[in-house]
C-alpha cells in the first residue's frame, strides 16, 4: 500500500473514532446523567478499540507481526504517548506565547497535527510493523 492511502486511511479511522468518542460522551451525558470527565472514559476506550481493528485490517492491512493483544497493548502506549505530547505542547504554547494564549484553538490545531505525525509513525515503526518486510 502507498504511504498515501496509508495516511488517507489514518486520517480517515481517526475521525471515526472522534465519532466514537464524542458520540459515547453524548449519549452518556445526554441520556444517562454520566458527568462529561467520567462519560470521556468509555468513549475514549471504545474509540481505541475501533481505530486500532480499523487501522489494523485497514491502513496497515494486517501487517502486524505480533499477536493481537501485544500489539494492542503497544497501540494503547502509543496513543498515551502522542496524546501527552498533544497536551504537553499545547500546555508550553499557551503558557510560553501570547499569540496562543490569546488563541489557544491555535495551540489545540498545532498539538493535535504534531501527535497525529507522533501516533502514525509510531503505528507504522512499531506498532504494525511487518518484521519480515523492509520499511
Amino acid at each position: 500500500m502507498t504511504l498515501s492511502r496509508e495516511i488517507i486511511l489514518f486520517l480517515m479511522i481517526g475521525a471515526a473514532g472522534f465519532v466514537v468518542d464524542a458520540g459515547g460522551v453524548h449519549i452518556l451525558t445526554r441520556y444517562a446523567d454520566f458527568h462529561p470527565i467520567i462519560a470521556r472514559l468509555p468513549g475514549f476506550a471504545a474509540a481505541i478499540c475501533v481505530t486500532f481493528f480499523l487501522h489494523d485490517r485497514l491502513t496497515f492491512n494486517g501487517s502486524r507481526s505480533k499477536a493481537l493483544v501485544p500489539a494492542f497493548i503497544h497501540y494503547i502506549a502509543a496513543n498515551i504517548l502522542s496524546q501527552s505530547t498533544n497536551f504537553a505542547l499545547y500546555s508550553v504554547l499557551v503558557w510560553g506565547v501570547s499569540f496562543f494564549r490569546d488563541f489557544p484553538e491555535a495551540a489545540v490545531a498545532v498539538g493535535s497535527i504534531v501527535a497525529a505525525a507522533l501516533s502514525f509513525t509510531l503505528y507504522k515503526k512499531v506498532v504494525f510493523k511487518d518484521h519480515g518486510k523492509a520499511s
